[in-house]
């Protein structure tokens, strides 16, 4: 996340269903992406690219990727968009 440039990620069609193995994996995926960047950017990692997560097919009920991880740990994350 380093040097020139932004970094686009692109998921698609992931499934609908929080609790699809799909959308498991894209919220511990988008979750790790965002600890990932909020870590450098509390660290001033210098040249940070910016980072855009899209999720296209993927359905959201009230605007909110539910992440839930094997140890219990739980967090929702606000989605924006169409």
């Amino acid at each position: 996340m380093c040097g020139r440039g932004d970094l686009l990620i692109v998921i698609q069609n992931a499934g609908s269903d929080a609790s699809d193995p799909g959308m498991v994996m894209v919220g511990r995926l988008v979750d790790c992406i965002e600890v990932a960047y909020n870590r450098a950017m509390e660290d001033a990692v210098p040249d940070l690219a910016g980072v855009s997560v899209v999720l296209e097919e993927c359905d959201f009920s009230g605007g909110v990727l539910t992440v839930e991880w094997d140890d219990g740990t739980k967090r929702a994350l606000d989605v924006t968009g169409d």
